[in-house]
């Protein structure tokens, strides 16, 4: 009787907190066969074929040969499909990540490892579900081992871009390739030319909530295990924090992932590997954009290193839980971690069983049944066996999908589109904790060619979703595009909970084209002295509404060393002195003969304004800066305007040759790669004696458009060298 009694104060007990202490899991399914798999993988859940469920993409060593496969999800099982790279072919030392970077609605797959015999780093696109290898970014048979890899639009200009992390052979790499219209260029290297880390974990995250994603980076350097915060700045990623401390961190196959496990809307970070004595699994805390190490749900200085770590809530209560596998000195371990809803976290379940688990290791989350809670695969080495896994989640907690988006509008933010609505609410989740996914295109109805519908499901972190946090308000959301209010934008937008459960698409909007006016150029005029800026041109832009048509344009320029005005006649403090300029779409202000008292060597702002028939103004356009200079040397060598900004102008760039020359002309990037190259014959235009005008749109030799930056434009001829710095703003 007294057991009777007992087992059933157990039961009770057990009962009654069963909601606290996460979901249950189950080995539902090996899908390459009982106690085989892979090793040193990457896996990734994405619907490739958008039937509606999650299909896995893997990499890793199965024993025998380095694999590369997808597996359809079929009914809920998985099958295996299509091996891109050929029959037993693939990478090891991996890494895999979904992402629709040609936005034509289907998830493409960025890949590194090792093939065997090279380091790669290998776009596959797909079309209607068959994968083609589409491009080698970093050259033919030439990528990154040890690595780690992660899509996200850095820039926020609509299309995926790609952070990653290795070792090329010869180097350890940290590189931003940056999309342009679906091609892949290496545009930054944050930590220097030809320096990063290996053994790594990388991923992308907005942590200090100012609407563009930051980077959290782990991996040895050569030197040290590092752990480092690379804040976005557009222009370039700046190494901002070391949490771990000045060249300390975590290495030997870390695993880094993000999520907001204390609900303050910033996102934190959770964080496994080996720190040069022990293992580590560490929770850093995010308070308003400064990260701390604050938590070790295993113990300090205790943890796991060739490790992998993913965030979701497990349990359906609305904030996020931990799963972790790796090596923890001679045991492997998997296990479950439930937080209490206040970033403490406990230790609930072990899937494999008491003191088993997975080292060598990747673990996703998705919810590959569409039962309404997330399961688990996992790939690695058990102690015996290679191993790939499905665990089912048999949670009991029902969790409803977020409320659908509501209350959008838009508006002009400095010439390009914002897109607002209402934050969404929940059964489980908090209002701060729900992420958004938008999608936009400039075409027609129904097609997102700017940004995709389809959800990039990025291994290990509970942030899905494209925007980053970028509240305005606690009750109100939005997504900065760089799109033109000139546009016409067919967009919607969907929320998803710390389940990845959507709440689907909201009705399609349509932003129409705003009365609106841009700079187009500051074109040079020539005297005694090369004065720089003879006319100002521009275009305008009417909006649909018949009662907005336009009339005419106005001008203003500002001195900016005393926030002066121009107005026509003297230098003012009065900020209405703006110049009006006749002409519809394409207008032009003539510097010359009006005797604008031009204060070389400052600063400068021109802007612009449409105004309409019935006398309404449009915003006022982003302005172009310039400095107006007299230039004696008989060597004249400057561009202007500088800064410049591609999307809208060109800069020239000029210089004075005493008789004919042959000229070379370079623009290098900060790290030292030529972005554009040009040369010249002695007696042609570029080469010929007197001034020389070389207009450059901001294309590198391939065609595509250079990141924001500095760079330095390097000018050669005999008996003259000479380099000056071209600052590119967008």
């Amino acid at each position: 009787m007294m057991y009777y009694k007992k087992f059933i104060i157990i039961f009770i007990i057990l009962f009654l907190i069963s909601p606290l202490i996460g979901g249950t899991f189950t080995n539902a399914q090996e899908p390459m066969g009982p106690n085989f798999g892979i090793r040193d993988s990457s896996i990734a859940y994405g619907d490739y074929d958008n039937d509606g469920d999650l299909d896995i993409a893997l990499t890793g060593d199965d024993g025998i040969n380095y694999r590369f496969i997808i597996f359809y999800n079929d009914n809920s099982y998985f099958y295996q499909g299509q091996e891109p790279m050929g029959p037993n072919q693939g990478v090891k030392f991996s890494s895999i990540a979904f992402g629709d970077y040609d936005n034509d609605e289907d998830l493409d797959i960025a890949l590194t490892g090792n093939d065997g015999g090279n380091y790669r780093f290998i776009i596959f696109r797909n079309d209607n579900g068959i994968y083609y290898q589409e491009q080698e970014p970093m050259g033919a048979n030439q990528g990154v081992s040890y690595s780690s890899i992660a899509f996200g639009d850095y820039d926020n200009d609509g299309d995926l871009d790609i952070a990653l992390t290795g070792d090329d052979g010869s180097s350890y790499r940290f590189i931003i390739f940056r999309n342009e219209n679906g091609i892949f260029t290496q545009i930054l290297e944050p930590m220097g030319a030809n320096l990063g880390v290996r053994y790594s974990s990388i991923t992308f995250g907005d942590y200090d909530n100012d609407g563009d994603l930051d980077i959290a980076l782990t991996g040895h350097n050569g030197g040290n295990p590092r752990f480092i915060i690379f804040r976005n700045d557009l222009t370039m990623f700046t190494n901002i924090r070391e949490p771990m401390g000045i060249n300390q961190g975590v290495a030997d196959f870390p695993s880094i992932a993000n999520g907001d496990f204390n609900n303050n809307g910033y996102l934190d970070i959770s964080l496994t590997g080996e720190d040069g004595g022990d293992g580590r699994f560490i929770i850093f805390k995010n308070i308003s954009g400064t990260i701390t190490e604050d938590e070790y749900p295993m113990g300090i200085n205790q943890g796991v290193w060739d490790s992998s770590i993913a965030n979701g809530d497990l349990d359906n209560d609305g904030d996020i839980d931990i799963s972790l596998t790796g090596k923890k000195g001679l045991t492997n371990k998997f296990v479950i971690f439930s937080n209490n809803g206040n970033c403490i976290f406990n230790k609930n379940q072990e899937p494999l069983g008491i003191g088993q688990g997975i080292k060598s290791s990747s673990i996703a989350l998705g919810d590959y049944d569409n039962d309404g809670d997330l399961d688990i695969a996992l790939t690695g080495n058990d102690g015996v066996n290679n191993r790939f896994i499905i665990f089912r989640n048999i949670e009991s907690i029902t969790n409803l999908i977020p409320e659908v988006p509501s209350g959008m509008s838009i508006s002009n933010s400095n010439g390009y589109w914002r897109f607002v609505w209402n934050a969404s609410t929940d059964d489980h989740t908090s209002t701060t904790m729900i992420r958004y996914k938008i999608a936009l295109g400039m075409d027609k109805s129904g097609i997102y060619n700017y940004s995709s519908k389809i959800i990039n499901f990025s291994r290990g972190h509970a942030n899905i979703g494209n925007i980053p946090q970028g509240w305005i308000s606690p009750s109100q959301c939005y997504y900065q595009s760089k799109i033109p209010v000139t546009k016409k934008v067919y967009w919607t937008v969907m929320a998803l909970d710390t389940s990845f459960k959507s709440s689907g698409y909201c009705e399609e909007l349509i932003a129409n084209p705003l009365l609106h006016t841009r700079i187009i150029s500051l074109e040079p005029s020539e005297g005694i002295y090369f004065l720089r800026f003879g006319s100002i041109k521009g275009e305008t832009y009417s909006s649909l509404n018949e009662n907005d048509k336009f009339s005419y344009t106005e001008i203003r320029i500002k001195l900016l060393i005393n926030n002066q005005y121009w107005d026509g006649y003297q230098w003012t403090d009065a900020t209405n002195t703006w110049l009006q300029v006749q002409g519809k779409e394409q207008w032009e202000y003539n510097c010359k003969g009006r005797n604008i008292d031009w204060r070389f060597g400052e600063r400068h702002l021109v802007e612009s304004r449409a105004v309409t028939l019935n006398g309404n103004k449009s915003p006022v356009c982003e302005g172009i800066e310039f400095i107006p200079v007299y230039q004696l040397s008989q060597n004249s060598f400057c561009n202007y305007p500088n800064p410049f900004n591609p999307d809208i102008e060109q800069t020239c760039i000029e210089y004075l040759l005493r008789s004919n020359e042959d000229v070379k002309l370079l623009v290098y990037s900060i790290g030292g790669r030529i972005a554009k190259d040009w040369r010249f014959s002695s007696g042609v235009e570029g080469g010929r004696a007197g001034m020389n005008r070389i207009y450059w749109d901001g294309r590198n030799n391939d065609g595509y458009k250079i990141a924001n930056g500095v760079y330095f434009c390097y000018l050669k001829y005999s008996g003259f060298e000479e380099m000056i710095k071209i600052l590119v703003i967008k």
